[in-house]
C-alpha cells in the first residue's frame, strides 16, 4: 500500500520489478529480499493514466511554446542580446569556445 500512496498507480494496475523479476501480488518486498537503496520498478498499466502512451516521458505531446524572433530580439537577458553588445565592442570578436 504504501508505494500507492508514493507513485500514484492503483495497485490493481502495478507491475512491480526488482531486478528483473516480476513480484507477485499480496507479497511484501521483504519477502524478495528487497532492501533500502534497492531500485523498484513500478509500471502503470491504468490505461486511464497520465503515463498511459508515453503522457510523461514523450516531450513531443507536450504544446510548446514560440516565441517570435522579433520579440526574441527586444529581450536584453539572451544570448543573442549579449553577443550583440559584444560585436559592437569589437567587430571581430568570436565567443571563447570558438577561439
Amino acid at each position: 500500500m504504501r508505494i500507492y500512496r508514493h507513485c500514484g498507480s492503483l495497485p490493481e494496475y502495478m507491475e512491480l520489478r526488482v531486478g528483473g523479476t516480476v513480484l507477485e501480488d499480496g507479497k511484501a518486498l521483504r519477502e524478495y529480499g528487497v532492501k533500502n537503496g534497492d531500485v523498484v520498478w513500478v509500471i502503470d498499466h491504468n490505461p486511464n493514466s497520465q503515463a498511459a502512451n508515453g503522457g510523461l516521458d514523450d516531450v513531443s505531446q507536450v504544446q510548446k511554446y514560440v516565441i517570435p524572433e522579433e520579440k526574441y530580439d527586444q529581450l536584453e537577458n539572451t544570448y543573442r542580446a549579449w553577443k550583440r553588445k559584444m560585436l559592437e565592442k569589437d567587430p571581430n570578436w568570436l565567443p571563447p569556445w570558438i577561439q
